[in-house]
C-alpha cells in the first residue's frame, strides 16, 4: 500500500474509532491494515561507510580550506565534498566562519614562514593557487597580520639599507638595492626606518648677497628689486635663513642679519679624516704611525670619527675600478656580508683590500684581478677592519 492511502486510511480509523467504535467500517479498516502491515516487507538502511577519498577531503577541509577551495584541489563538486564530510562526521562551517583550530592552521603556518623568507604575498598565492587576498585573509585569521610581520630581507636590500643608514643618499642605495628611489622608500619603511627630509639646497652667494644688502641699509623692497623677487618672497626668505642658521640676528638692532659661519662648506660641517699609507701588523687602525696625514670630507660623508682614508697600492682590485693611488673610504666594523669590499688582515699581518665571503666556518678574500688567487682561510685567522663606502681619485 501506498503511503497516500496508507495515510488516509489511518485517519479513517481514528475518526471512527471516535464516532462509531462498534461500526463494521472500522473492523473492515483495521483489517486492511493489519494485512498491509503483514505483506509489506520491513526496509532497512545500510549506513554509507567513509571511504579514503572522503577522508582526504576532510582533511583538507580542517586544515583550512573552505568547501570551494577543497572541490577544486579534488575535480569534484561542492556537493560532493559536503556529503564527504557529512560520511566522516565532520560539520561544514558557514560560511566566513573561520576553523575551530585556526591559530595552529598548517597552511597558514607555511604562508607566514614563506612571507618571513621574503616571498611577497602575490608570489604565495601564486604558488597554492589562491588569490593574493585570499593568502592575507588566512594569514589574519590564524593571527599573523602581513602587517605586523617583519620580512627577511634580500641581501642587497639589507646592504642598501645600512649604506643609506650609513649616510648614503637615497638614490646611491637604491641603486645597491637594484630599484627606484620611491620604491626604496617603502622598502625602508617596511624595514621600519624613517626616510631622511630630503635636504634643502642653499646658495651661499645668493645668502651673503641678501645678507650684505640688508646689512648696508636696504629695505626688502630695495632688496627684492635687487634679486628680482617679491618683497614678501624676501622677507620669507630671510625668516627661513635665521630659522636655519645662516642667518644671525639681533632683535634689540635693525637690519643686523649677517651670514654665520657654519655655512655647508665652513669648518663646523667639515670632518677632518685620517689618512693611512697602509694598515701595519700589530699595530691600533689609527695608530699614530699609521696616519700620514688628514684630509677634510663633508661630513656628510664622514659623520663620525670612525672612518679613515686608506691609499691604495697595487692593482689587485682593478676590475672593480680600484686602482692604485686611490683614496678608499672604509668605515670601522669587525663585520661584513658577503661580497662586501673590506679591509682585512690575515695571520695578523698588513691589512689587504678584499672582497670579503664567508663560507661555513672558512673566510675567502677574493681580489677583482684574475692574475691574484684568492686568500682562503679560517674564521679565526681574518680580522675584519673595516668596509669600503667610498673612493677618492685624483684625475688631474
Amino acid at each position: 500500500m501506498t503511503n497516500p492511502y496508507k495515510t488516509a486510511l489511518l485517519m479513517t480509523v481514528a475518526v471512527l474509532e471516535q464516532v462509531a467504535p462498534q461500526s463494521s467500517a472500522l473492523t473492515f479498516a483495521k483489517d486492511v491494515l493489519a494485512k498491509d502491515g503483514a505483506s509489506e516487507p520491513r526496509r532497512t538502511y545500510r549506513k554509507k561507510v567513509a571511504t579514503e577519498s572522503d577522508r582526504r577531503m576532510a582533511e583538507a577541509y580542517l586544515s583550512g580550506l573552505n568547501l570551494l577551495e577543497v572541490s577544486r584541489k579534488f575535480e569534484t563538486a561542492q556537493g560532493t565534498v559536503r556529503a564527504a564530510l557529512k560520511r566522516c562526521g565532520v560539520p561544514a562551517r558557514r560560511k566566513g566562519q573561520a576553523p575551530k583550530n585556526h591559530a595552529e592552521d598548517p597552511r597558514a603556518l607555511s604562508f607566514v614562514e614563506l612571507y618571513r623568507s621574503g616571498k611577497t604575498l602575490e608570489e604565495i598565492g601564486v604558488q597554492h593557487g589562491i588569490t593574493r587576498e585570499r593568502v592575507r585573509q588566512i594569514m589574519v585569521r590564524s593571527g599573523n597580520d602581513p602587517k605586523s610581520i617583519t620580512q627577511l630581507l634580500p641581501e642587497n636590500y639589507r646592504r642598501a639599507i645600512d649604506a643609506y643608514l650609513a649616510g648614503d643618499s637615497m638614490g646611491v642605495a637604491a641603486n645597491i638595492a637594484g630599484v627606484c628611489p620611491p620604491s626604496f622608500r617603502n622598502i625602508l619603511v617596511k624595514a621600519g626606518h624613517k626616510p631622511r627630509p630630503p635636504r634643502s639646497k642653499v646658495n651661499t652667494a645668493k645668502v651673503e648677497r641678501c645678507a650684505q644688502l640688508y646689512a648696508s641699509g636696504k629695505t626688502t623692497a630695495e632688496i627684492a628689486e635687487a634679486l628680482g623677487k617679491s618683497g614678501q618672497a624676501i622677507q620669507q626668505h630671510i625668516e627661513s635663513l635665521r630659522a636655519k642658521g645662516y642667518l644671525q640676528h639681533q632683535p634689540s638692532k635693525s637690519r643686523t642679519n649677517v651670514p654665520m659661519q657654519s655655512h655647508p662648506y665652513s669648518h663646523e660641517r667639515i670632518n677632518e679624516v685620517p689618512m693611512l699609507g697602509r694598515v701595519q701588523a700589530g699595530l691600533p687602525v689609527l695608530a699614530e704611525e699609521n696616519i700620514e696625514g688628514t684630509v677634510p670630507l663633508p661630513r656628510d660623508w664622514a659623520r663620525d670619527d670612525k672612518v679613515f682614508l686608506l691609499r691604495v697600492q697595487g692593482d689587485s682590485m682593478k676590475d672593480a675600478h680600484i686602482v692604485s693611488g686611490d683614496l678608499a673610504l672604509i668605515r670601522q666594523q669587525p663585520t661584513a656580508e658577503n661580497g662586501e669590499i673590506v679591509v682585512a688582515r690575515v695571520h695578523r699581518l698588513d691589512a689587504t683590500l678584499k672582497r670579503f665571503y664567508r663560507r661555513a666556518n672558512r673566510v675567502v678574500l677574493k681580489a677583482e684581478n684574475p692574475k691574484y688567487d684568492p686568500i682562503e682561510t679560517t674564521g679565526d685567522e681574518v680580522e675584519v677592519i673595516g668596509k669600503l663606502i667610498g673612493i677618492y681619485r685624483k684625475v688631474v
